[in-house]
């Protein structure tokens, strides 16, 4: 019985730390998933910024939302509705961008470079 009561337990403990593993690996996937949109909306900005005046690219926002503060040179992406344990992934960009902005999900954008600055207009 002693032995029986033993197995119950030490099962208890491998499904709790394998439910908490796999936690960690959801949270860690998240998170990468939005580090590589930041990181494609960054090298987008630069890369106008790169190619100089009238240059342009487009970029599709799919679900997350990005605020971008121009003045830090710095965007954050995030989830639309998240509870307080989503983790919101960041970077910065080298561009000089007109202001700062929020991108909506959803929603295409062109980024375009106009007398030296870098513009973010939203596509009907």
């Amino acid at each position: 019985m002693y032995a029986i009561g033993t197995m119950i337990i030490i099962f208890l403990i491998i499904t709790g730390v394998n439910v908490s593993r796999q936690f960690e690996l959801r949270m860690l996937d998240e998170y990468s998933t939005k580090a590589d949109k930041c990181y494609e909306l960054a090298n987008r900005l630069t890369g106008v910024e790169n190619l100089g005046d009238g240059s342009s690219s487009l970029f599709y926002t799919s679900s997350y939302i990005y605020d971008i503060n121009s003045g830090e040179q710095a965007i954050t992406v995030s989830e639309p509705n998240a509870d307080a344990s989503a983790v919101d992934a960041s970077c910065t960009f080298l561009s000089p961008l007109s202001s700062t902005a929020t991108l909506q999900k959803l929603t295409n954008y062109n980024i375009i470079k106009r007398e030296g600055v870098v513009y973010l207009e939203p596509l009907p």
